[in-house]
């Protein structure tokens, strides 16, 4: 079966190589890479599987896609109106992968699409309530204590390479992880240290 692909020339370029030093065609070199690709995308699944279980891997996959697409399209849509209220005539250009990292109204829209998923999986109340607890705000001190860690204030689950990996992993966006306030009952678990 025949596929036509249209690459740039430093594609190109390097396709070329690989199938020289590979012995190939540049088709055989090409399908090679992408089956290689497939493959990659089925070890995300597993990894994740292996890591977190099948439900929750499924969960974070779509958490991941919802937070991707919304927040690409919400920061192309934020652009094209930027640019319209400054009276220039330009065609929106969709935004590249991680762009609405940075923009504040596109950031908050993949937000809410992330919690409407989860709202979606939530199990539905068997009537019994919730079960007495003395802090209400279990979760965002959960969130807090994992906050801290990653910014190397408090030791938790997560070994020191963990910690270094995530912190590589999230980039400029460590930085904002740093700055936040995590508020008053963060302290008092500083200050208990």
């Amino acid at each position: 079966m025949s596929l036509g692909l249209k690459v740039t020339p430093q594609i190109k370029e390097r396709l070329d190589g690989a199938a020289r030093s590979n012995g190939r065609t540049q088709s055989q070199e090409a399908e090679v890479r992408l089956e290689r690709s497939f493959d990659r995308e089925d070890l995300l699944s597993q990894g994740l599987s292996l890591a977190y279980g099948r439900e929750l891997a499924g969960l974070l996959l779509l958490l991941a896609s919802a937070l991707e697409a919304t927040g690409r399209l919400a920061h192309t849509v934020a652009e094209g109106n930027r640019a319209h209220a400054a009276g220039t005539r330009r065609t929106a250009i969709p935004a590249r992968r991680g762009d609405w990292l940075d923009d504040p109204y596109a950031f908050d829209q993949a937000a809410r699409a992330a919690l409407r998923i989860l709202e979606a999986a939530r199990p539905r109340s068997d009537g019994r309530g919730s079960p007495a607890a003395p802090d209400d705000a279990f979760g965002e001190a959960s969130a807090n204590s994992l906050l801290m860690a990653v910014r190397g204030q408090l030791e938790s689950h997560l070994t020191r390479d963990e910690v270094d990996r995530v912190r590589a992993l999230l980039g400029p966006l460590a930085e904002r992880l740093d700055r936040f306030d995590l508020g008053p009952r963060a302290a008092k678990v500083l200050h208990r240290r």
